[in-house]
């Protein structure tokens, strides 16, 4: 009696299995993409200073300390030494 009840729990978790399959596969993997500002009819500029502002929040927790030398009469130079990784792999990053 456990043993047909275990294979009637097979047979109907196979068969949800199948079905949930089956419907994934009949999208093709493809998805709809809807527009964010759809209707609104926003300027080029109008996007532009959104994204602007996004860079800016993204940008806004990543603080980099600067050394170097920087003297107004010949070319300066600078670095910054950032950690990225876990365990930090340390890499030096340098310009002028």
């Amino acid at each position: 009696m456990v043993m047909k009840m275990a294979e009637a729990q097979s047979c109907i978790l196979l068969l949800i299995m199948m079905i949930s399959f089956t419907i994934v596969s009949a999208n093709n993997g493809a998805f709809s993409v809807k527009y964010k500002y759809a209707g609104l009819q926003r300027s080029l500029c109008d996007l532009k200073a959104h994204d602007d502002q996004r860079q800016l929040r993204i940008l806004a927790g990543v603080d980099l300390p600067l050394g170097g030398i920087g003297r107004p009469d010949i070319l300066g130079l600078y670095y910054a030494k950032i950690g990225i990784g876990t365990p930090t792999k340390d890499y030096y990053l340098s310009w002028y």
